[in-house]
C-alpha cells in the first residue's frame, strides 16, 4: 500500500516530490511526481502542525502558531492521506467486530476504529475523537463513553439492531473509500443503505478493480 499526504478540503491539495503541492484531479489517481510512502510512521512525521504557505493567492495553515494576519484568503485546514493498493482486501466481518467490541474495556472511552486491513479494532480515547493524520483509519466511529456500556460483553446483550447498524455503516465506508481512496473519515451518523446492497456494490468494484500503482 502507498500512502499520499494531503490537505482537505476545500481545496484539495495533494504533496509532491520537489516539496510543492498540486490540486488533486477528480479522479483522485496517483502521479509519478507526487510523494507516496508505505510507512504511516513517515507520514505521521511530515503532518506535524505549524506548516503556513503561499497557494494561488491564498494562506494556507495548518494549525501554525505562526502570527498570520487574518484575511478572506486565509484558511486553517488540516493534513489528511490518500491511500493506494496493489491487492484487494478482504471485507470486513461481521463476527470480527463483534469480538473487538466484546474485548472493550468500559472504563476508558473508546473509539470503534476500521482499517486499511478491513479489521475493526477498539482504540482508547483518540483526545476525545480528535486524530492526528492516521492513515492506518478508514472510518472511525464516534467514540463510546466510559461508563455507558457500548463496549464489553454487557454491550452486545439485547443489542442486536445497533451491532448490525455499526457494521452495516462500516461497511458503506469501506466500499466508498475503494472510490475516494480517502482514509480517516468520520462516522457520524448510521446510513440508510441496505446491506445486501452495500455487499452487491463491492462485489462490482472487485470485479474491474486493478492495482493502482
Amino acid at each position: 500500500m502507498l500512502f499520499t499526504l494531503e490537505i482537505e478540503n476545500p481545496l484539495d491539495l495533494r504533496l509532491q516530490l520537489d516539496g510543492s503541492w498540486r490540486i488533486i484531479s477528480e479522479d483522485r489517481a496517483i502521479m509519478d511526481f507526487d510523494f507516496a510512502t508505505e510507512d504511516i510512521e513517515e507520514i505521521k512525521s511530515k503532518s506535524q502542525k505549524g506548516l503556513c504557505f503561499e497557494f494561488e493567492g491564498k494562506t494556507i495553515s495548518i494549525g501554525s502558531d505562526k502570527n498570520v494576519v487574518m484575511h478572506e484568503n486565509y484558511l486553517n485546514l488540516s493534513f489528511t492521506s490518500s491511500i493506494f493498493r496493489k491487492l484487494f482486501p478482504n471485507n470486513p466481518n461481521y463476527n470480527q467486530m463483534i469480538q473487538a467490541i466484546s474485548c472493550g474495556n468500559d472504563s476508558y472511552n473508546n473509539t470503534l476504529i476500521l482499517n486499511i486491513f478491513g479489521d475493526f479494532e477498539l482504540r482508547r480515547d483518540l483526545n476525545g475523537g480528535i486524530v492526528g493524520n492516521d492513515p492506518s483509519i478508514v472510518a472511525r466511529h464516534d467514540p463510546f463513553l466510559a461508563g455507558n456500556g457500548y463496549v464489553g460483553l454487557k454491550a452486545l446483550q439485547g443489542r442486536r439492531d445497533w451491532l448490525e447498524d455499526l457494521y452495516r455503516t462500516s461497511l458503506k465506508y469501506w466500499k466508498d473509500h475503494f472510490v475516494s481512496h480517502r482514509t480517516q473519515e468520520h462516522v457520524n451518523h448510521i446510513v440508510d443503505d441496505r446491506l445486501e446492497d452495500i455487499r452487491r456494490d463491492l462485489e462490482k468494484i472487485k470485479e474491474t478493480w486493478l492495482p493502482e500503482y
